[in-house]
């Protein structure tokens, strides 16, 4: 078996929401997606598509412009559970989070103080039901490790990830 990849994709300066998160985020990356290879394979992200939005499963591995495999190897099982979690977040029909996207302009720059906060109260903005493509990423991760400890899954971007000690570059 594969590993698990977590793929990211370099944003579109042409595009308005692409160039807003490459600008406030100092990355060229605008879209992050996991891959997990259980046949055919699957890519699960969390997006905007057609008339709705919200979790898309892809049966196969997507182009993308950079891969990170995570340092120990998933188990078999935990990709299956992490597969049915994505199921049931498409099943749920919770669109994408447009608010959150739009409020990381705020929180990005605030990170230190909503991580603190979160620390010590276990809150932290737009946790809901309701995911954006980073966010999604780092909740089917936990169901291997915690990407980001001490920090909650909302306020992840997609340049995150290529600093993340639990990745590497595939």
């Amino acid at each position: 078996m594969s590993d698990v990849i977590v793929q990211l994709v370099k944003g579109n300066p042409k595009n308005f929401i692409d160039r807003c998160i490459m600008e406030v985020t100092g990355s060229p990356y605008s879209h992050t997606r996991i891959y997990f290879p259980v046949s055919p394979g699957f890519t699960c992200e969390s997006t905007v598509w057609g008339l709705r939005s919200g979790m898309y499963l892809s049966m196969r591995e997507l182009p993308c412009d950079t891969r990170l495999k995570f340092k120990v190897p998933w188990e078999y099982g935990e990709i299956l559970a992490a597969l049915e979690k994505a199921i049931d977040m498409a099943n749920s029909r919770a669109w994408y989070n447009f608010a959150l996207t739009a409020f990381d302009l705020i929180l990005y720059p605030t990170r230190w103080l909503w991580k603190w906060i979160y620390q010590r109260k276990g809150w932290a903005p737009f946790t809901s039901a309701r995911t954006n493509c980073s966010e999604a990423v780092d909740i089917l991760s936990k169901i291997h490790v915690d990407l980001w400890p001490g920090s909650p899954p909302s306020l992840t971007v997609p340049g995150d990830y290529v600093k993340c000690e639990a990745l590497e570059p595939a």
